[in-house]
């Protein structure tokens, strides 16, 4: 919710300035907020199974854990990976069926892992 709502908001602004056709702004809309769903589950996956439980103060999981650096880094790498695919393939297609299907494996990429996180990553969770 805290990245969501900024996240709308930036994209809101950023379909108004684009000169594109109406379905490709609501597809960089949704695709935004998908990529967000889809981050904060991915944050959340990794976190399950990759927990810092040996801390001193409260930055330590936070700043300084495995899972952290691998979220934050792998989100860059996914980031350049859907900018870099359009401009090898993506633009032969056209804007609006790319984003369409960047949106749909994102969003079948975060149904796959809630229900991990629903499953077995609660069966973890429980035995930390």
């Amino acid at each position: 919710i805290l990245t969501g709502l900024p996240m709308a908001f930036t994209g809101l602004c950023a379909a108004i300035v684009l000169s594109a056709p109406v379905a490709v702004k609501i597809l960089v809309l949704a695709l935004l907020l998908i990529y967000t769903v889809f981050s904060a589950v991915f944050s959340m996956t990794i976190g399950v199974k990759m927990p810092n439980l040996n801390w001193i103060n409260e930055t330590v999981p936070i700043k300084q854990g495995g899972a952290v650096t691998i979220v934050l880094f792998s989100s860059w790498g996914i980031s350049i990976l859907i900018g870099g695919l359009y401009m090898l393939i993506g633009y032969r297609m056209g804007a609006a069926p790319y984003l369409a299907l960047c949106s749909a494996v994102f969003a079948c990429l975060t149904l796959i892992l809630l229900h991990w996180l629903d499953t077995k990553g609660a069966r973890e969770f429980e035995t930390l």
